[in-house]
C-alpha cells in the first residue's frame, strides 16, 4: 500500500500536465471574444457602419450566421427586450432595429425607464470608449478579453501612455 501513492502521484501529475497543456481546453478563439466578427466580415464588409446598418445586415443573413453569433445576438436582444422593450413599444411603435429605433429612443431619452436609460448609457459609453481608444487598446490591451471592465482597467494601467483623446475618455468613465 505504501508504494501505491508513489505510483499514482507521477501518473496523476502526467495526466494533469497533459490536460493543462491541451490547446483544446484553454484555446481562446476569436469567436469567444467577438462572436460575430467573422460574420460581419463575411456578410457585411461593404456596409457603412452607423444607424444600425450592421445589425440590419446581420438580420438579413440570420440563417447563415455562425451559432456563436446567433447566440450572442439572442442574448443581447433578450437584455434589450427586458430593459427597453416596453419603452420601445410605447415610444417608438413600429420602428425596428436598423431602421431608426436607436435614434427614436435617443430622442425620447427623458421618457425612458430607468433600466432602459442605464442600458443605453452603458452601451453608449462603451461605444465612445471604443472609438476614442481604438489605437490605444490595440497597442496596450490587445491580449485582454473584453467584458466586465477589463479593457478599461487595462487602459487605466497605461494611462500615462494613452493618446490625449483616449485619456480624456477614460477619465470620464471613472
Amino acid at each position: 500500500m505504501k508504494n501505491q501513492p508513489k505510483i499514482l502521484t507521477p501518473l496523476l501529475m502526467a495526466v494533469f500536465a497533459i490536460a493543462i497543456s491541451s490547446p483544446l481546453l484553454f484555446a481562446e478563439t476569436p469567436q469567444h471574444k467577438r462572436p460575430c466578427k467573422q460574420d460581419v466580415e463575411t456578410f457585411c464588409k461593404d456596409v457603412k457602419r452607423g444607424k444600425g446598418a450592421i445589425h440590419k445586415c446581420l438580420d438579413e443573413h440570420q440563417g447563415q450566421l455562425s451559432l456563436e453569433c446567433k447566440e450572442k445576438r439572442a442574448e443581447r436582444q433578450a437584455k434589450f427586450d427586458a430593459a427597453c422593450g416596453d419603452d420601445a413599444a410605447k415610444l417608438c411603435a413600429g420602428i425596428k432595429h436598423g431602421e431608426g429605433l436607436g435614434k427614436c429612443l435617443r430622442e425620447h431619452r427623458d421618457e425612458l425607464s430607468t433600466q432602459c436609460r442605464e442600458l443605453k448609457h452603458k452601451h453608449h459609453g462603451k461605444r465612445k470608449l471604443t472609438r476614442a481608444c481604438r489605437d490605444d487598446v490595440t497597442k496596450h490591451c490587445a491580449n485582454i478579453e473584453p467584458g466586465e471592465g477589463r479593457i478599461h482597467q487595462c487602459l487605466m494601467l497605461h494611462k500615462a501612455d494613452l493618446s490625449p483623446k483616449c485619456s480624456k475618455r477614460v477619465a470620464k468613465l471613472k
